[in-house]
């Protein structure tokens, strides 16, 4: 390839995607509430960031594409789940517009099989794109590598060793197999089905979530922090977002995320990954990364006990608190403002009906649900805790 054509493609490749509208900025159109506009202005912005960083990276792996069976990469988190409200970075006013200041960077996750060839030259290829001034804007620095024949890869955090399967579950393929994702959800799909501590696994996120993210929606608090971190205060009216000033201790704010999003993103995937548990093919593999599209899918697949009005009301709910989670990260990011009011009756109804629809809709047993067991009782004065917000 001649000189002048590599710097022809290179422009094209670097052309800047539209960013996503202001949210403040988005209002109702007819019939339809404006976190239902907003949520669907999201998912076209997040399409359109991963059409184009899928032509980057294919592009720079022409090289492998010979051998493209053996890797994929996929994108995970806000990313894979097309709910990422920015894209990766902005320019730091209060030092002369040169820094970059990086958040909710598209993080990357390689996924081979076995003893991949390739995996050199992809590695060198993401290394030469976190090095380029344009590409680093938008990238983490860090990326995992998870091998689809290894349980324990497909199901752990790398970093820390943490259970987190979702971060294959809920992902988007960027470059590679496509056929990769598939296979690597159904291992998953075989650990839950045949392996005996896949029991275990599903204790372990049904205690994150009644014990860390639950609790964050009745406290406002998130506790893995120490002291704890304000997420959001019901009895003023006000989320939080960002780092704290004057704290010394690690931790910051972010407002609705620790609360109720994750704690809907992280029912739904204990929820299918209970019925692939008890037998049931294919669940993983079909279902959507998308929040929304995935209530949407358990319930149509008879694994959501709730009415179609039920289903549409959740779906409701969850997008109100990715709006208002996004005005807030808006706030922090661009204008320096490290709170946001909010209709503490309106949140506090919005809360209470999520935990009700979610511990009614996700059935573990015949005799329990997802909140049930040993804490119903607790649940109860909580929920009962949190109508004095109405």
């Amino acid at each position: 390839m001649r000189k002048e054509e590599k710097i022809n493609r290179e422009a094209l490749l670097q052309k800047e995607c539209p960013d996503l509208m202001n949210p403040f900025t988005v209002e109702a159109r007819g019939d339809r509430k404006t976190e239902d506009v907003y949520y669907e202005l999201l998912k076209s912005f997040n399409y359109s960031l991963q059409n184009h960083f899928s032509l980057v990276l294919n592009t720079k792996l022409e090289d492998a594409k010979d051998s493209k069976d053996n890797w994929s990469i996929i994108t995970i988190g806000s990313d894979g789940r097309l709910e990422k409200a920015f894209k990766g970075y902005r320019l730091d006013s209060q030092r002369g517009g040169q820094a970059i200041v990086r958040f909710s960077s598209i993080e990357l996750v390689i996924l081979i099989k076995d003893q991949c060839v390739e995996i050199g030259q992809i590695k060198e290829v993401i290394q030469s794109l976190l090095k380029n001034k344009y590409y680093r804007k938008y990238f983490t620095p860090e990326y995992e590598i998870k091998d689809i024949l290894d349980y324990n890869s497909l199901l752990q955090y790398q970093k820390t060793g943490d259970l987190y399967p979702s971060r294959v579950i809920n992902s988007n393929l960027l470059a590679g197999n496509a056929d990769f994702l598939r296979q690597a959800k159904k291992q998953i799909e075989q650990y839950m089905i045949s392996k005996e501590d896949s029991e275990q696994c599903l204790d372990i996120l049904r205690d994150r979530l009644q014990n860390d993210y639950l609790q964050v929606i009745f406290t406002g608090l998130n506790q893995y922090y120490k002291p704890p971190v304000p997420n959001f205060n019901l009895e003023k009216g006000i989320a939080y977002y960002g780092q704290i000033q004057g704290r010394k201790e690690r931790g910051k704010s972010n407002a609705f995320k620790f609360g109720p999003l994750r704690f809907l993103q992280l029912a739904l995937e204990i929820s299918a990954l209970h019925q692939v548990h008890k037998g049931r093919q294919n669940i993983l593999i079909d279902m959507p990364a998308n929040t929304d599209e995935q209530i949407h899918y358990l319930h149509d697949n008879g694994l959501l006990n709730l009415s179609a009005t039920e289903v549409q009301k959740l779906s409701s709910i969850y997008k109100y608190f990715i709006l208002l989670q996004h005005k807030s990260q808006y706030l922090s990011q661009f204008e320096d403002i490290g709170e946001i009011e909010f209709d503490r009756s309106e949140v506090a109804e919005r809360l209470i009906e999520l935990i009700e629809l979610t511990d009614k809709g996700l059935i573990m047993s015949e005799n329990q649900t997802i909140l049930g067991g040993q804490k119903e009782q607790q649940l109860k004065e909580q929920l009962s805790a949190l109508k004095k917000y109405l």
